[in-house]
């Protein structure tokens, strides 16, 4: 039988069907192409090169961006006059979203920044012995990505494709929870203008510690005085101690001063999202864990591995091809994808 798809994707005639393809790409979603060529070949006794699960992944997935952009690109715009979109059936009561970056090896060009969206629900955090930060989880579930290798301005409309896709307008409740990266503050301020903002809990600790090394010196029982006491402030909301903490410190280097500078600014500037004692009187989750996780697995067990070099092109087909998998959405991603490849062949 002769499919003129394996054609126009440079496969052995008669090798492929639409099924075959199918899972042929979620393979290659899972796993590098040759494993994903030895793992069908031992499932199907059906032989394929891992040049070829290359080029049938790619071209699926590049036909995924396309139809995923020109939905973004659609919903980015604003609505026509006097249209009113109705609330989906089923609107959640509180939804979080949490955006981070990983970085990627492409060829030619070095390590360059996939940006990575996570959308969840949330059950509200509980204190069991209320230490700092330890004791205390919001349990997020549900959750679905977005990702874009390229700018946050190309980024933006496919992670607000994505929070309509979940209804995140019509939550009672938002909160959006990062590093206060200077992008991701750009975008969260201007799609979720009523979502609780809060920098993540354990950022924050990170930047305690850096001053406390710095300062005292690295592994020195100093510094993990200081930064413990520091964090315990935080987590109680007592900002007096904790501002004049920072202001007796005279550090004798130059470039240490500077540190002490910058980390000032920092907790000045992201003050009002740190209230920690109201976050977690109200359940609100204060950890950017699941955005984290996202990075790992959709970017890092994929797509950087030993020796692992892409080209732009190829990640960004891989990695939509990933996300759509693990947002458990794999069959209409795949619709969507024949859809736009289909009408092409002859």
């Amino acid at each position: 039988m002769f499919f003129p798809l394996d054609q126009k994707l440079g496969i052995v005639s008669g090798a492929w069907s639409e099924g075959l393809a199918k899972g042929v790409c979620r393979l290659a979603a899972r796993m590098p192409f040759q494993q994903a060529a030895a793992d069908y070949e031992a499932l199907t006794q059906v032989g394929i090169s891992a040049k070829s699960v290359e080029r049938l992944a790619h071209a699926y997935g590049e036909a995924l961006v396309e139809q995923r952009t020109q939905e973004a690109v659609r919903g980015w715009q604003p609505p026509a006059a006097g249209a009113v979109p109705l609330p989906p059936r089923d609107a959640p009561q509180r939804r979080g979203v949490s955006l981070d970056g990983a970085m990627i090896h492409l060829r030619r060009e070095g390590w360059k920044e996939v940006k990575v969206g996570s959308f969840f629900d949330f059950e509200a955090g509980k204190v069991r012995k209320g230490s700092a930060g330890g004791e205390y989880q919001a349990r997020s579930f549900d959750t679905t990505y977005s990702v874009w290798l390229g700018s946050v301005d190309e980024f933006g409309p496919l992670q607000w494709a994505e929070a309509q896709r979940r209804g995140v307008d019509w939550a009672q409740e938002t909160v959006c929870v990062s590093d206060a990266a200077a992008w991701i503050e750009g975008l969260t301020r201007t799609c979720y203008p009523k979502a609780t903002r809060i920098v993540d809990w354990w950022h924050v600790c990170e930047h305690i510690w850096t001053v406390a090394k710095a300062v005292h010196g690295e592994g020195t029982n100093q510094a993990k005085a200081w930064a413990q006491a520091r964090i315990d402030e935080l987590w109680a909301g007592k900002w007096s101690p904790f501002e004049e903490a920072f202001q007796t410190l005279q550090p004798s280097k130059a470039e240490t001063m500077k540190l002490l500078e910058k980390e000032q600014q920092f907790f000045r500037t992201h003050r009002k999202r740190m209230d920690y004692p109201r976050y977690r009187a109200l359940g609100l989750p204060i950890g950017s864990g699941s955005v984290e996780s996202a990075c790992k697995n959709i970017v890092g067990a994929r797509c950087t591995q030993s020796g692992m070099r892409w080209t732009g092109q190829g990640a960004q087909a891989i990695l939509f091809l990933r996300t759509e998998l693990l947002s458990e959405r794999w069959n209409e991603a795949w619709e969507l994808a024949y859809q736009q490849l289909a009408p092409n062949v002859t």
